[in-house]
């Protein structure tokens, strides 16, 4: 285990929330950019560093008062709902030369390229759109006490992102073998 005096990584920041399901406060190594508001109300998208996974934090009493000072997580795959057996059929016609996103499913490069090394393309867009709709929503109804959606919307949510996204890139950024060939 690492020790606790030890100071995090050149661009990240060590963020303690929360795990909503299980109640275990967790440790992830977040970039040092992301803001992660105290004292109000906010719902926003983190990256842990060293896993990749991905988790959708969101303000938490610290049993002060009305203190929002603390966060709750969940991890972005809690959902059932995240993956779809269609959406899993559609993305198997890609290429399996290259590597698949354990997330989403789909083809990491998708548009022939890399947004940022080692992460999906398609995970990169959602997850900023994501961030942009906690937000939007949270400037237009700072009075909301909480930013809970149902699992089930949620996963419909996340699965349309993913799904338009990947469809977007596709269209706009065609195989080099589809172009060469028309």
């Amino acid at each position: 285990m690492a020790n606790a005096n030890e100071t995090s990584p050149a661009g990240t920041r060590v963020f303690t929330p929360v795990h909503r399901r299980t109640g275990v406060r967790l440790q992830l190594l977040i970039r040092s950019d992301i803001e992660i508001p105290r004292g109000r109300r906010w719902s926003r998208f983190v990256r842990d560093v060293r896993t990749g996974q991905l988790y959708r934090a969101w303000n938490k009493s610290c049993g002060a008062g009305g203190c929002m000072c603390d966060a709750f997580v969940e991890r972005r795959c809690d959902s059932p709902y995240t993956h779809s057996p269609l959406i899993e059929m559609a993305n198997n016609e890609t290429s399996s030369a290259d590597e698949k996103c354990q997330q989403c499913q789909h083809t990491k490069s998708l548009g022939n390229k890399r947004l940022k090394p080692d992460e999906c393309n398609v995970c990169i867009v959602v997850e900023e759109t994501l961030e942009a709709y906690g937000d939007i929503l949270v400037k237009h109804f700072p009075e909301a006490k909480y930013g809970d959606q149902s699992p089930l919307v949620w996963g419909a949510l996340l699965m349309a992102l993913e799904s338009a996204a990947a469809e977007w890139i596709s269209n706009n950024f065609p195989e080099e073998d589809d172009e060469q060939a028309a």
